[in-house]
């Protein structure tokens, strides 16, 4: 995949949450204790995963490294970012299902969000670093550039950051919110 880009766009692997996101859209003022009406849609999402695609979209080689489960919509999200470009080769299946993010709009802008990425957590640092290893060897992509999010637990983020040092590899890191981004302390 990697020779059908520019020789000059950087090489980027980005690991972290892969998730289905559901967008709760009401049409009318939200009233707590009752049932409301509103539009609700399903999308490929995850903070790592929307990153590798937007840079596939660019034309930038991009893998993606994450977990998801074995159930379908795991396969959905996998099959939708391949098809987005992006190399998926660093996507394990893991126990459970994939991640889930759901977001309640309020006036077409973020109200509220509630993230269930346990598939994430459960990368540990092994199973990262292996993934990771495995670009950078003949006829695979060697990254130029990493890019973790902070749905990675702290001790995996440093695993990768060990990962990327040893191989004098760019990084950058999306904190994806207040919350989570006390995992860089």
């Amino acid at each position: 995949m990697a020779d059908t880009f520019s020789p000059t766009a950087p090489r980027v692997i980005v690991a972290g949450g892969i998730n289905v996101d559901l967008v709760v859209a009401p049409t009318e003022t939200l009233v707590r204790g009752t049932s409301n009406p509103g539009a609700i849609s399903i999308h490929a999402g995850g903070v790592a995963r929307n990153i590798a695609e937007f840079l596939a979209r660019l034309k930038v080689p991009v893998a993606l490294v994450g977990r998801v489960g074995h159930e379908a919509l795991s396969r959905w999200v996998v099959t939708a970012t391949k098809t987005a470009g992006v190399d998926v080769d660093g996507v394990d299946e893991g126990e459970g299902t994939v991640g889930f993010y759901v977001t309640i709009q309020e006036d077409g802008d973020l109200g509220t969000a509630i993230s269930d990425l346990a598939a994430t957590e459960r990368i540990t640092p092994d199973l990262l670093v292996s993934a990771l290893s495995r670009y950078g060897h003949p006829g695979r992509m060697c990254p130029e550039i990493l890019v973790l999010d902070c749905n990675l637990l702290p001790e995996t983020l440093q695993a990768a950051l060990s990962w990327a040092n040893q191989r004098d590899v760019f990084v950058v890191v999306e904190p994806v919110s207040r919350h989570k981004a006390r995992r860089l302390v």
